[in-house]
């Protein structure tokens, strides 16, 4: 079975058998478990559970990333991603703010396809 996840750049990311995630989230999980300060770490792992959608896990992993390296825009992208699945969206005009003080092309692309489109994984 192929398994085909986008990342948050719009990058296709193809893996031959859902194994694949799996193991990238293992290794994903080991990274973060040697450093669990990691913050490009962190937003990997989450990626990985969002892909499995593990929306809870990956909402944990990127509040977590923001945490620690609040000018993280990636992880608030990806953050508003997550809580836009699971009906979380009280929080994004909260992240889209965020994100205008970030990254304002990330912005404009939050609200464009999250916000107003509707985007989901």
């Amino acid at each position: 079975m192929l398994a085909v996840v986008w990342d948050i750049f719009g990058y296709l990311i193809l893996f031959k058998h859902m194994s694949e995630i799996e193991e990238n989230i293992e290794k994903c999980r080991q990274a973060v478990m040697e450093n669990p300060e990691d913050v490009e770490a962190l937003n990997s792992l989450g990626i990985a559970y969002w892909a499995v959608e593990r929306d809870k896990d990956a909402a944990e992993v990127f509040t977590r990333a923001v945490e620690i390296d609040p000018e993280l825009a990636g992880a608030w992208y990806n953050l508003g991603c997550v809580c836009k699945n699971a009906g979380r969206e009280d929080r994004l005009e909260e992240i889209h703010l965020k994100l205008e003080n970030l990254d304002k092309k990330l912005a404009k692309e939050f609200f464009k396809e999250v916000m107003k489109g509707g985007k989901k994984k």
